[in-house]
């Protein structure tokens, strides 16, 4: 956009771009409080089905079937320890000076 100036008058002052905000995580807010999961609906199929197979393999002494609930349920917990939240980081950057011209010493 070009705007036009009377004869004499001084230049306009150049104007200062606004930093755009850098996001290095999801724009969508993370779930917090009663009832929120970072869960699947496959990570909760595979909870659940952890749950019967404890329940099944320690009722009927089952031993394979409790190790196989227990390696599910350790699974999603695991899955649960990696998906936690991180901090959100913020790291302005300046360049000083904005412009180097040949054989100028930046």
């Amino acid at each position: 956009m070009t705007t036009v100036r009377e004869a004499g008058a001084a230049p306009a002052a150049p104007q200062k771009a606004p930093e755009p905000e850098v996001h290095l995580r999801s724009v969508r807010p993370a779930a917090t409080g009663l009832g929120a999961s970072r869960l699947t609906s496959s990570g909760r199929a595979v909870a659940v089905a952890g749950v019967v197979c404890c329940g099944l393999g320690w009722g009927l002494g089952y031993v394979e079937a409790l190790a196989l609930g227990i390696a599910a349920l350790a699974a999603v917990a695991f899955a649960l320890a990696w998906t936690h939240p991180t901090p959100s980081v913020r790291a302005p950057r300046e360049i000083v000076p904005v412009r180097v011209s040949r054989d100028e010493i930046a």
